[in-house]
């Protein structure tokens, strides 16, 4: 039970990191979009 409890909290970290990263990804192609630094 306790090994579930990990696995489950530990696909919350991933699933949550996935999240952040993809804000990032999309701030930067936002950022370049309208402000275009080439």
């Amino acid at each position: 039970m306790s090994l579930l409890v990990k696995n489950v909290k530990q696909l919350l970290i991933i699933d949550s990191q996935f999240k952040n990263w993809q804000g990032v990804t999309e701030n930067i192609y936002f950022n370049d979009y309208h402000h275009p630094t080439r």
